[in-house]
């Protein structure tokens, strides 16, 4: 009491005691039990910023994977992630291509350059996110995606971090839970046990039972990812694949994991095939785990089993040709002659061309999609 303490005030101290010793080398946070207050609470910021860093990293990726077929769509980087945000376009673009139905060709400001046009488009997203069994405690309001893009605000960092848990929570819901879905996660994982069996690296049975402690473990090297662009043909001969430390060598060196990680992503670059993890993602997948990773092994699975990329940057099996100025009869036949030679039926085709719209496609949607794919009819 002399020191000022009082009651709360020891109580407090003994807590963040208690909290420090807690924290161990041998705790998962890994900090040292040794450091001061101070330093705990520096430490503890650097770790808060890093994963949230990563998590902000993958997010990105996936909103360009996601998003880039628009016509003038420009990428988000990390740098731009906010600002974009707090315009609301890239949120209803999302919406657009995740959620069945929605539509913004009206009452939608392109350019929005005052605070009441980026709400309006805000809150026009929103008012559909609400009604696809979000969770409430994960969502953000229009003003807080605004927010976080001014500086000079005080609640700029609560409105920041609101904004990226909002993110992540549309994620979850609307890409993992309502389309790919971990329900398709044990089908797509005993595809590639068939695989890699027959290469000499099984999954585990932990895996294969839907234990994500044990998949993160077996693709945390990538050697099984690099099995698989062989097997399927994406690399022609084991003289093409990176240098990789095996599972063995690498399960206990952080910096062989990281090294194969950079190998893994810089292969996966050069073929084509989208990388949303960083190379240090592989061993500790960023928030929200387990389905950043899911997700990465979801679209290299579509790249090698279709051997072609879905989302990629144009061509899809095929050379572009143009046809200006042609006769309806001869565009029709191209059209045809297009589809048929990219796809497998034209059921596989209408599903790929319109995502997730189940009904009438917009024109313009149609026409975004089929010069996504190369089609310069």
């Amino acid at each position: 009491r002399r020191l000022g303490c009082g009651v709360v005030g020891l109580r407090g101290l003994r807590r963040l005691a208690m909290a420090t010793l807690a924290l161990s080398p041998m705790s998962p946070g890994g900090f040292d039990a040794t450091l001061t207050p101070s330093q705990l609470g520096a430490e503890t910021a650097r770790a808060n910023h890093s994963r949230n860093l990563s998590t902000l990293r993958f997010l990105v990726h996936w909103m360009n994977l996601v998003c880039g077929g628009y016509l003038g769509w420009t990428p988000v980087t990390v740098d731009t992630f906010y600002e974009d945000m707090s315009k609301g376009i890239v949120l209803c673009r999302i919406v657009e291509r995740l959620v069945p139905g929605a539509d913004f060709s009206k009452g939608l400001f392109l350019k929005p350059a005052t605070k009441r046009s980026c709400i309006n488009n805000l809150e026009k997203a929103l008012g559909i996110l609400w009604r696809q069994a979000v969770s409430s405690a994960h969502m953000c309001s229009a003003e807080e995606f605004y927010r976080a893009a001014e500086p000079s605000h005080p609640g700029v960092a609560r409105a920041k971090f609101a904004v990226l848990r909002c993110v992540t929570e549309l994620f979850v819901v609307l890409q993992m839970r309502q389309r790919q879905g971990r329900a398709r996660l044990r089908e797509v994982l005993h595809k590639m046990q068939e695989i890699l069996d027959g290469f000499g690296q099984p999954l585990s049975p932990q895996t294969l039972a839907g234990d994500f402690p044990a998949l993160r473990q077996d693709f945390a090297s990538g050697s099984r990812v690099v099995a698989l662009l062989l097997a399927t043909g994406a690399l022609q001969s084991e003289e093409d694949a990176p240098q990789m430390w095996d599972d063995d060598e690498a399960v206990d060196h952080a910096e062989r994991l990281l090294e194969n990680g950079r190998n893994l992503c810089e292969t996966l670059r050069v073929l084509g095939c989208p990388v949303l993890l960083a190379p240090q993602d592989w061993r500790n997948p960023p928030a929200p785990s387990p389905d950043s990773l899911v997700f990465q092994l979801f679209v290299i699975w579509e790249f090698c089993a279709d051997g072609r990329l879905d989302h990629g940057a144009g061509a899809v099996n095929g050379a572009r040709v143009r046809r200006l100025n042609a006769r309806k009869e001869e565009v029709l036949v191209h059209f045809a002659e297009f589809i048929d030679g990219n796809f497998e039926n034209r059921q596989s085709a209408f599903a790929h061309i319109s995502q997730n719209t189940f009904d009438r496609m917009s024109r313009s949607h149609f026409l975004t999609a089929m010069k996504y794919l190369g089609y310069d009819g």
